[in-house]
């Protein structure tokens, strides 16, 4: 990968089933993965 990628982008690992309740979570919210992963972290989701 390039160094452009690897400025802009970080990898994280998570379980099959913290996958699974966050795309769940996201379809439920009509929002995307990356969003309700955001929203998770910050704690917005208990605010929405």
């Amino acid at each position: 990968m390039g160094k452009g990628y690897e400025k802009r982008y970080k990898v994280t690992r998570i379980l099959l089933a913290d996958y699974q309740l966050l795309k769940s979570l996201s379809q439920a919210a009509g929002i995307s993965m990356a969003e309700a992963l955001h929203k998770i972290i910050t704690r917005d989701w208990a605010m929405a």
